[in-house]
């Protein structure tokens, strides 16, 4: 399977559906992160059967044939901290495989690690290009919806990490978006909305004697000395085929220092771009805070802060920003669902050094730890059933970029039974 694709969605327990059972409607994305934030989806399956590419929103954002949405974290460095995969429904283990090798960098007949799982009535989900080593379940398993499987890697056919979804229903693959491609009914009790216009998933300055062969493959600074080049780089989602980046530079004084543009295409059967620049300031340059905006075709979609010092001794390193938190949950009840905690606070300029964030999740039930995770991904999730009736369930989130801590946040609820309004404790 090709790498190109991300995605992450959230938990809303109800169902409005009459056709289809709910015991086979997704309510989260099996993979930790947020979407449109450190995922977005990029390949979906390829709803035309004929030798046409169609996807679900009648765009071409897949390729012939492909059979599973690709989802995948922002690079290697998110991959070796780990992104959770999990169980996307109630089901038994059927197949798996592990011991492969997890970091491919092109395509090519290699086998990958996986897990495969049955959830009845002829439906499979399968999920592919696991990291070596993570499989955590065995055939045999009987698994709850939001139990961790595995983690993201790059195994098989594979050329960056990315995890294979597949939707299986008797022996045929599923798009399970509904849209303007795809005439089947949606397998989500609630289809998160496809958001339009270009979208930067991440964004990163970067040394710039550093040789970028890859997506994140770089020493990633948000300080520089004064007078010297800077550099940096982007993931975006939903791009034209060809645009124009505008980036302007801003002074501390709000004053424009310089702009610089470039058009770029990519290839037509993916939504994902990323790209690097450099530019060098002059003696002109002051020392303090800085700005960048980026557009793309004259839409402003990053402002981003660097600085310029005077002195080497400046360049120090600073703690990821704060957080902010929620459980989502639209409707229903945490007891009858796997709860997902995730992080609301933008993901672009979590760490004023850009340093790849990690966070580590800590769950508990009625004061007792019953899940810790440090995870590259804005999200996480508790396997369903853990959480009865009238229980305190907290989550602690502590984000890091491996040498600082920042400061945590914490998020709880109870869950009462019948109550018109559950109770909120602490933040969302």
């Amino acid at each position: 399977m090709r790498f190109y694709s991300v995605v992450t969605m959230f938990l809303i327990c109800a169902s409005a559906h009459a056709a289809v059972p709910q015991s086979k409607l997704l309510r989260f994305f099996p993979q930790s992160g947020v979407l449109w934030q450190d995922l977005a989806p990029i390949n979906w399956v390829d709803v035309d059967s004929s030798s046409g590419v169609r996807d679900w929103n009648g765009t071409q954002y897949t390729y012939n044939g492909h059979d599973a949405v690709d989802m995948a974290p922002l690079g290697f460095a998110e991959m070796d901290i780990g992104v959770p995969v999990f169980a996307a429904l109630d089901g038994i283990v059927i197949d798996t495989h592990d011991g492969e090798y997890d970091r491919n960098t092109t395509l090519g007949a290699r086998p990958a690690n996986y897990v495969v799982i049955a959830h009845g009535d002829g439906l499979y989900t399968r999920y592919y290009h696991l990291r070596k080593g993570s499989v955590a379940v065995k055939a045999g398993d009987a698994v709850p919806e939001g139990r961790q499987i595995g983690l993201v890697g790059s195994s098989g056919n594979s050329n960056f990490p990315h995890l294979d979804f597949a939707y299986i229903e008797n022996d045929k693959a599923l798009e399970t978006f509904h849209g303007a491609g795809n005439a089947l009914e949606s397998r989500w009790v609630s289809q998160p909305a496809m958001p339009t216009g270009p979208i930067i998933t991440d964004f990163a300055f970067f040394d710039p004697t550093d040789n970028v062969i890859l997506p994140n493959d770089f020493r990633r600074t948000g300080t520089f000395l004064k007078n010297t080049m800077i550099a940096w780089m982007y993931h975006g989602v939903n791009f034209p085929r060809s645009y124009t980046a505008h980036f302007t530079f801003i002074r501390p004084d709000g004053t424009t220092a310089a702009t610089y543009s470039d058009t770029a295409t990519f290839d037509p059967l993916n939504s994902y771009t990323w790209d690097a620049w450099d530019y060098t300031f002059f003696d002109a340059t002051p020392v303090g805070t800085w700005k960048i905006q980026m557009r793309v075709d004259g839409v402003l979609v990053l402002e981003a802060p660097f600085a310029f010092v005077s002195n080497q001794v400046y360049i120090v390193n600073r703690p990821p920003r704060a957080i902010t938190a929620e459980f989502r949950l639209a409707t229903g009840s945490i007891a009858t669902c796997a709860p997902v905690c995730a992080i609301t606070s933008p993901h672009l300029c979590d760490d004023y050094d850009y340093g790849t964030v990690r966070y580590t999740y800590l769950w508990k039930i009625n004061g007792k730890t019953v899940r810790t995770v440090i995870s590259a991904g804005m999200s996480d999730v508790l396997p369903k059933g853990l959480v009865k009736y009238n229980d305190k369930l907290e989550c602690v989130i502590t984000p890091s970029d491996g040498v600082m801590d920042g400061a945590p946040t914490t998020i709880s609820r109870i869950e009462k039974k019948n109550a018109a309004e559950p109770g909120w404790l602490g933040a969302r």
